[in-house]
């Protein structure tokens, strides 16, 4: 399918409705990769996070573990005592 569309201010597309229809991964505030294949064609497609569950764990334990200088406290306490401050 093909279709006509404007570049607005801020460089800003919108993907007309026909092409919304077809790709169901275009959604608002869906994140994309952008890649120009040469200076007259852009390929848009869905973003893919390359992150598997044993990664993510691994990223909430690192952050879990982070001190605080001030009071050598975990990341985790320093938003606990954050939190029960308010």
């Amino acid at each position: 399918m093909q279709s006509i569309s404007l570049i607005r201010n801020r460089n800003q597309l919108t993907i007309p409705q026909s092409i919304c229809q077809i790709a169901d991964w275009v959604e608002v505030d869906a994140a994309v990769s952008l890649e120009a294949l040469s200076r007259d064609e852009i390929v848009i497609r869905p973003h893919r996070h390359k992150n598997t569950k044993e990664m993510i764990w691994q990223k909430i334990k690192k952050v879990r573990s982070y001190k605080s200088a001030a009071d050598s406290m975990s990341a985790v306490e320093l938003l606990e005592k954050d939190r029960h401050a308010h």
